[in-house]
């Protein structure tokens, strides 16, 4: 399933140039979500979060809110690229549609 949402993220949703949301796997139960940053194509998105763009995914779907409201635990990773290295920014809290 979440190879399936990251590839709905990528063709409906909006997401900054250099930009892209894929599936990392699950880490016990939780389903991990990684957005690849590419600085060069648009540095001044680079400190981005990508969890308010995988909340807005998850919570403005009927049926992906559906996996949260029934206790689907979501994290958001970021991988930033410059200058040919990468790190790696685990998320420190899991998508809530709670309003």
């Amino acid at each position: 399933m979440g190879p399936f949402i990251a590839n709905y993220y990528e063709e409906n949703m909006y997401s900054p140039k250099g930009w892209k949301l894929t599936y990392g796997g699950k880490e016990g139960n939780v389903d991990v979500f990684v957005f690849e940053v590419d600085l060069k194509n648009d540095p001044s998105y680079g400190d981005g979060d990508g969890y308010v763009q995988v909340m807005s995914l998850f919570c403005r779907d009927d049926g992906l809110r559906d996996f949260i409201d029934q206790g689907m635990k979501v994290r958001v990773d970021m991988r930033r690229f410059e200058k040919g290295r990468s790190t790696l920014s685990k998320g420190t809290r899991y998508v809530t549609c709670n309003n």
